[in-house]
């Protein structure tokens, strides 16, 4: 389900602020549960983590499930998105920037990786 959804929403250019996951018992009684987090998202492991967290609350396993379900809302454009970057953050989005993702997919289509930011080959002095 995760995989599904996060690759749904990388196609849709979207990330999300809150996860919901979803049980519909045989009596077709629904039990519900989200959490909004710090960070929007469309990355498989944070929403599978969240999800599984939040199922696992309701769900103790001698109910009979019917359906489970899980979704991303409160969706916006990550170019858009002003994010605060933080000392514990930094990196994450470093990681995300735009010119290193471009630099990496251009390499990938070299035969040897010939590209790169003239301040990563500052640092090498």
């Amino acid at each position: 389900i995760c995989a599904s959804l996060s690759t749904q929403l990388k196609e849709a250019h979207k990330v999300g602020y809150v996860i919901t996951g979803v049980i519909k018992d045989t009596s077709f009684k629904t039990h519900s549960k989200n959490v909004t987090l710090e960070y929007p998202t469309d990355e498989e492991s944070v929403i599978y983590d969240r999800a599984s967290k939040l199922l696992k609350t309701f769900f103790d396993g001698e109910r009979e499930v019917r359906l489970v379900g899980v979704t991303v809302s409160r969706l916006v454009n990550p170019s858009r998105e002003n994010i605060q970057m933080n000392l514990w953050n930094y990196q994450e989005y470093e990681d995300k920037d735009k010119t290193k993702l471009l630099i990496a997919d251009l390499n990938k289509k070299l035969d040897k990786p010939m590209l790169k930011k003239a301040s990563s080959a500052l640092k090498r002095k």
